[in-house]
């Protein structure tokens, strides 16, 4: 960063969700002055960086050592050698559209090329969820959410640790150190990088929406690595090393040394879940009958969740979504598959509705990870969204299941095409047995978490 930079700086800082977080107790000005102070400093113990997005400037940043600032060191808890990083998306543009998660992988690369493996503590406002996505996305592992004494405001703060590379278990990529340059190799709006890559050192990497069709892996370690929301279809594997690998997703036609393993997961699964087997109704009375389990099965769950203390429900569980942002996507699957592809709504959506995250934004569609709000408030919109699927499979015939969706133009998903009912009714009961299934395993950390 230099002064030319600073007031683009200023300018994020009055704006509100900028300020919210960084100007509570101060000015947008005083925080300006003690950045022109920064960047006049030929060796700054605070090094500033502007974050900028196909040359635009988007953000900015900050890093330190926690050793150069004793007292707040030990108020939040730093470990010797560990750095300090604070960072914004000052470009409103930007926000939601990954631009933080990016950042925060560019600067742990960064710091990790002037301190080879240090370990990294961050403290956003606990209230900040934006803010602690991000950090989990990057592998940073929550500490503790409360009150730190050095800081302005009594708020608690969400303590976020990223490891020292020397301290993270061997194999894993979480913690692990993010040598060499970053890799830019993102979709659209970051640009995209074709080419051989021989021997280079990836480790930590981060591939958001990338396009590698077509790719060769060879004698690569890709041990740690975690593909989410990623299409493997038609992937070969030859002479590979699959230990202590956890696989959830859709499989068919899979077949490991030679033997055809779908079949064989399904009857498992079928087996350890008996009401699983009525998940794929034939019949109008088949589905009726599955939607009613589904809703005794739910129940069941959020009554273990309510005997969570509160905060936990909005906590993420290894990256994954909330107990109440898992409710919010149900909602969203609802109002997709049975409000608009089914009864031809064109915008069903609810502002509390949550898209999934591999998906792309679309006009006119909400996707606000941000907003907290009360259990009993998702818990009554779900119930709407049920009742409303209820209803829609009290009238079900026949006739009526066989029959093919009317497009439905305008934005959104699905796309303005002909779906059969049958389909977009086994979807919304795939969504919600899945999704309880995660719920229930999120759960059980989230209560060794409350009783540890």
């Amino acid at each position: 960063m230099t002064e030319s930079d600073l007031p683009s700086v200023e300018a994020w800082l009055r704006l509100p969700h900028v300020a919210r977080w960084w100007t509570p107790d101060t000015t947008a000005g005083a925080e300006i002055a003690k950045y022109r102070e920064r960047v006049r400093q030929d060796q700054p113990a605070t090094h500033l960086l502007m974050v900028t997005q196909d040359g635009t400037p988007a953000g900015w940043c900050q890093w330190y050592r926690w050793a150069d600032h004793p007292a707040d060191a030990e108020a939040i808890g730093a470990r010797e050698g560990e750095i300090g990083i604070d960072y914004a998306i000052g470009d409103p543009a930007q926000v939601g559209r990954g631009a933080g998660t990016t950042l925060i992988a560019t600067l742990v690369t960064e710091i990790r090329r002037r301190h080879p493996g240090a370990g990294i503590l961050a403290d956003p406002d606990a209230a900040n969820r934006a803010s602690r996505r991000v950090l989990e996305k990057n592998g940073f592992h929550l500490v503790a959410v409360r009150p730190v004494a050095t800081e302005a405001s009594d708020a608690p703060m969400a303590i976020y640790r990223l490891p020292s590379a020397a301290a993270a278990p061997p194999g894993t990529g979480r913690g692990s150190a993010h040598r060499g340059d970053p890799a830019n190799v993102s979709g659209p709006g970051y640009g995209r990088v074709m080419a051989d890559i021989p021997t280079a050192d990836l480790r930590g990497a981060r591939f958001d929406r990338a396009d590698l069709t077509g790719a060769q892996f060879f004698a690569s370690d890709l041990s740690g690595a975690r593909f989410r929301g990623v299409d493997m279809s038609r992937v070969t594997m030859r002479g590979v090393e699959l230990a202590d690998v956890d696989i959830d997703g859709e499989i068919s036609n899979v077949t490991v040394n030679g033997v055809a393993i779908g079949p064989l997961i399904e009857a498992e699964l079928d087996r350890r879940h008996p009401d699983r087997v009525k998940m794929r109704p034939d019949d109008p009375d088949g589905f009726r009958e599955a939607w009613e389990i589904l809703g005794q099965l739910w129940d069941q769950t959020v009554t273990r969740a309510r005997r969570l203390p509160p905060e936990l429900l909005y906590e993420s569980v290894d990256g994954e979504w909330s107990f109440t942002e898992t409710l919010r996507h149900l909602v969203f699957a609802t109002d997709v598959w049975v409000r608009r592809a089914i009864g031809g709504d064109p915008s069903p959506w609810h502002p509390l509705g949550l898209p999934m995250d591999e998906g792309e934004d679309m006009p006119g569609v909400p996707r606000d990870r941000d907003v907290r709000p009360p259990l009993d408030v998702v818990l009554a919109l779900r119930r709407d969204r049920m009742s409303s699927v209820a209803t829609l499979l009290a009238g079900l015939t026949e006739e009526s299941l066989a029959a093919d969706t009317t497009p439905v133009e305008g934005p959104g998903w699905p796309r303005p095409h002909s779906y059969p009912v049958r389909e977009c009714l086994l979807i919304v009961l795939n969504e919600e047995w899945s999704h309880r299934q995660f719920a229930e395993r999120d759960l059980a950390v989230l209560e060794s978490r409350a009783t540890g």
